[in-house]
């Protein structure tokens, strides 16, 4: 599976990108623990296994939980993933500010970050949403094409203006005046 974000392919043994630590599926776990014992704390019996690595894990070992409304399951994480996940991501953005050119397009200058992750790209990679129905023009924005489908419903992402487009050339010029 090929990440979203940055377009590399995922490790087989976590399920999440190992080059941003950006995550996008999640290991199907079983439900109920069969005596297994936590993989950082051996002779401790695990409660649960982390959906990220699929290894089981104990109480102390677990760092965040949420739930999938696709599965219907409770989706745990280890702190050993989490930790591992933030630091990818955090290197990831440092390496993509310094280098001062678009991540999708390597040889095209940095315009503007996106108001949802920070990340600075090219026009061609931000979009606006827009309103109006007969006179389309940008509303909010600019978002990164991850962050806009992630974070936006499909209506508004039906509805939406490149920051190429010279009408949020003129939204940008105003925001930042």
């Amino acid at each position: 599976m090929q990440c979203s974000r940055c377009k590399s392919i995922y490790a087989n043994s976590q399920s999440y990108c190992t080059t941003c630590g950006y995550f996008g599926l999640f290991f199907e776990v079983p439900a109920r623990m069969s005596g297994e014992d936590c993989f950082r704390h051996i002779g401790l019996p695990a409660s649960r296994f982390c959906v990220l690595c699929a290894r089981p894990i104990c109480d102390e070992c677990r760092a965040r939980e949420g739930f999938s409304f696709l599965s219907l399951v409770p989706t745990t994480e280890c702190i050993e993933c989490v930790t591992t996940m933030e630091a990818l991501q955090a290197a990831y953005f440092s390496n993509l500010r310094s280098a001062g050119f678009c991540p999708n397009h390597p040889k095209a200058p940095l315009q503007h970050s996106c108001i949802s992750c920070g990340l600075s790209f090219c026009d061609e990679c931000l979009a606006f949403t827009s309103r109006g129905l007969l006179r389309r023009r940008p509303d909010a924005g600019p978002y990164c094409r991850t962050c806009f489908q992630m974070k936006l419903p499909l209506r508004e992402f039906t509805r939406k203006i490149s920051a190429a487009d010279p009408r949020a050339k003129n939204a940008i010029t105003r925001a930042r005046s």
